[in-house]
């Protein structure tokens, strides 16, 4: 039975056609260049939230070639974020009150966390091999997941429950994309569930939410919800997650990540304009649920399934204008956010920045690293409370 088509309504999308278009070929070529499985990225504006551009691509089993795939997964594909979500644990320990940009946390090589069934859990940092002395700026700069874990004890699990929560983690975005994802962010029952989160494993994201996440930083702490159509823009409701005070402190120790000295992030530097962002590199659950059972091989002998992103806004004298993420599942030969999605995040947000014609920064912003050291011996150490063990 053959029914005549009946004809839709007209929808006006808030995407760009042109930075569309950079994205997916910038995505595909990264995606090419790692031997990935899959890549995305996703383009919004900061001031109402408007999807500038989502693109993925897979490698086609049959070519072996990147190319689009037929769903759009910034909404639909979930992934653990890794050290993205660092940035949920810093606004937390900032919002309790209880530490600052410079108080001096004590951070060992290895945090050991009992777990019910008698062994012992141990969160490290890649590729330290001493105990440190880090302000939280530098936790955040230097990527510690030691020192992640520590904030979010500081904050308490219910704080940063609560803060996940409210930048979106755990419900689909403002967008509501046929299909979208939720994630899975679960209660905090276990000893290593909190500060495992902490440093975003554990929980599993969609593009979309993380993008929503760092917007709502840089909207001076106000969650505001994506939009896929222009008449969205503009009647969706807005939520104070954070203070505007801890949105700014954020944004200055994010501008640390790409341009201090010792930054996880240094690739994603966008000449003229000032980029706050934070790079992630997470293993991925695989066969079996354990990490290690799939991927690439590691020296050590053991597989691992990575992704690799960054998350980043881009900012001029007026403010933040637009922000862009990036993911790379499972890339071959390199593994780590600066290495492998910094680089396409930098190109599509200089394109992004010429597409738009924002303005650069007048002071004349360099790719280099210009920002003096974070940590300030003289300031106020707060002592930390003892370390808990639940939640």
């Amino acid at each position: 039975v053959l029914e005549p088509a009946v004809p839709g309504e007209d929808v006006a999308t808030t995407l760009d056609r042109d930075i569309q278009f950079k994205a997916q070929e910038l995505i595909e070529a990264t995606v090419a260049q790692f031997d990935a499985d899959l890549g995305m990225a996703i383009v919004t504006r900061i001031d109402d939230g408007s999807v500038l551009a989502a693109v993925s691509a897979v490698v086609d089993g049959e070519t072996g070639l990147a190319r689009c795939t037929s769903n759009n997964l910034p909404f639909t594909h979930t992934f653990e974020p890794g050290s993205t979500m660092k940035i949920v644990s810093v606004a937390a320990a900032l919002e309790s009150g209880a530490v600052d940009p410079y108080t001096r946390i004590d951070v060992p090589v290895e945090k050991p966390y009992p777990v019910d069934d008698g062994r012992v859990f141990h969160v490290r940092d890649t590729g330290r091999y001493e105990d440190r002395v880090y302000t939280t700026s530098e936790i955040l700069i230097r990527s510690s997941n030691v020192g992640s874990s520590t904030l979010a004890e500081v904050a308490g699990p219910d704080a940063v429950w609560g803060l996940m929560h409210g930048f979106g983690f755990g419900s689909v975005s403002g967008v509501d994309f046929p299909g979208e994802s939720a994630g899975i962010l679960e209660p905090f029952l276990s000893t290593v569930a909190l500060p495992t989160a902490s440093y975003g494993q554990g929980v599993s994201v969609t593009a979309a939410q993380v993008i929503e996440s760092f917007n709502s930083v840089a909207n001076g702490g106000v969650r505001l919800p994506l939009s896929l159509t222009s008449a969205e823009l503009g009647i969706k409701a807005s939520e104070r997650v954070i203070s505007e005070q801890t949105s700014g402190l954020l944004m200055d120790m994010m501008q640390g990540v790409v341009e201090h000295e010792n930054g996880t992030g240094p690739n994603a530097a966008v000449r003229g304009y000032t980029v706050s962002g934070k790079t992630s590199t997470a293993w991925q659950p695989c066969e079996g649920g354990v990490a290690y059972q799939c991927g690439e091989d590691d020296p050590d002998g053991r597989a691992h399934h990575y992704t690799s992103g960054f998350a980043g806004i881009i900012s001029n004298d007026q403010g933040p204008q637009f922000s862009v993420y990036v993911m790379i599942d499972n890339p071959k030969g390199a593994k780590f956010g600066n290495q492998v999605a910094a680089p396409a995040f930098a190109e599509i947000a200089a394109y992004t920045a010429r597409q738009l014609q924002i303005p650069q920064v007048t002071s004349g912003v360099t790719t280099t690293a210009v920002r003096a050291e974070t940590a300030v011996t003289t300031t106020t150490t707060t002592t930390l409370a003892p370390e808990s063990q639940d939640g």
